[in-house]
């Protein structure tokens, strides 16, 4: 099967066997606990590598599926959280942006007459998340029935046909304050500061084999150090399609001791005490005066300072399978602050 996923900035396709599938099945079960009696929502396209999965993985099971098409999110994100109650879903997810987009909805218009308590699994990315957007989800929709509990944070890549790790279904996911400096300088150390950055968990990997690698010296560092997350468990694809080179140095890496049989996930983490945290692709990372800054951060902090005014835009590169984001900004054409 060739999967072509939305992770990488340039398309190409990800060659699964079908043995891999039954992998990332079976894990992808096993870790969400799914049944046949769950019930999965999906609004992502089965042509994109979560919705694919969402679709192989529930009629794997025996389960139902229920699919909106992806228009109608755009058009109204509230018809997600209508389709939870009609449907009485157990199971759906999103990224971080799609859970931002209903708060936001929910607070332009009134939510009447939706019932939330069978959404069991709220999944969705650690890639990009941040805990208020969480925290902001749970309380908008707990007058409706929505259990906290029910997020889930899930670490999925098409390489490893799909998921990887998952905070534990019913239990909210880790949440850890950390300090911002120390973080810079690739540590992770626990900070009681109220401006520290909220880490969230992406579930244990007790039996799994992750490693947290220095991606120049292949290394593996101890926990709370940042570097490259690694990976060796059942179900990697087997390359990429047609692209040799990029398969040669993503799969079957080695590390400096001579284990060897990883796949280079291009995200950093940090593991502490058996718990994954994924801070986002290194090359959402800019290296500054020794001090390691994440895009992400970046853009939240200049959305704070620009609170009030409006804009995006998108650079292209001279190649045409790259882009590199960037955003102006201009002075907003209503009174109302929009971000």
């Amino acid at each position: 099967m060739l999967c072509y996923g939305s992770a990488r900035v340039e398309l190409v396709g990800t060659l699964i066997s079908y043995d891999a599938l039954g992998h990332g099945v079976r894990r992808t079960r096993d870790a969400l606990r799914l049944t046949a009696d769950d019930r999965l929502l999906s609004w992502l396209p089965p042509d994109h590598y979560t919705g694919l999965m969402n679709l192989v993985t529930v009629l794997a099971i025996g389960g139902t599926a229920v699919l909106m098409p992806p228009r109608e999110f755009a058009r109204d994100p509230l018809a997600w959280l209508h389709l939870v109650d009609r449907h009485r879903v157990t199971v759906s997810g999103a990224a971080p942006a799609a859970y931002a987009r209903c708060v936001a909805a929910a607070a332009q218009r009134p939510v009447d007459g939706i019932d939330l308590s069978s959404w069991r699994i709220a999944y969705t990315s650690p890639v990009a998340l941040e805990h208020p957007v969480l925290t902001a989800f749970a309380e908008a929709a707990a007058p409706f029935g929505f259990d906290p509990a029910a997020l889930c944070v899930a670490y999925c890549l098409p390489e490893a046909t799909f998921l990887v790790t998952s905070s534990e279904p019913g239990v909210q996911p880790r949440a850890v304050r950390v300090s911002r400096s120390a973080l810079e300088k690739n540590t992770l150390v626990e900070s009681a500061h109220p401006d520290g950055p909220v880490l969230i968990g992406a579930g244990r990997v007790d039996h799994l084999d992750v490693r947290v690698v220095d991606p120049d010296s292949a290394r593996a560092l101890p926990d709370r150090r940042v570097g490259e997350v690694w990976l060796r468990v059942g179900g990697l694809a087997l390359g990429y399609w047609r692209q040799d080179a990029e398969t040669a140095r993503s799969f079957g890496a080695t590390l400096d001791n001579g284990e060897t049989g990883f796949f280079r996930t291009g995200d950093l983490g940090v593991l502490d005490d058996g718990e994954l945290y994924v801070l986002g692709g290194a090359d959402g990372m800019l290296s500054v005066s020794g001090r390691t800054l994440r895009a992400l951060d970046l853009e939240r902090e200049l959305a704070e300072l620009f609170r009030g005014w409006a804009g995006t835009g998108r650079a292209c590169s001279p190649s045409p399978c790259r882009t590199r984001r960037s955003s102006w900004c201009r002075r907003p054409t209503t009174t109302t602050p929009t971000s």
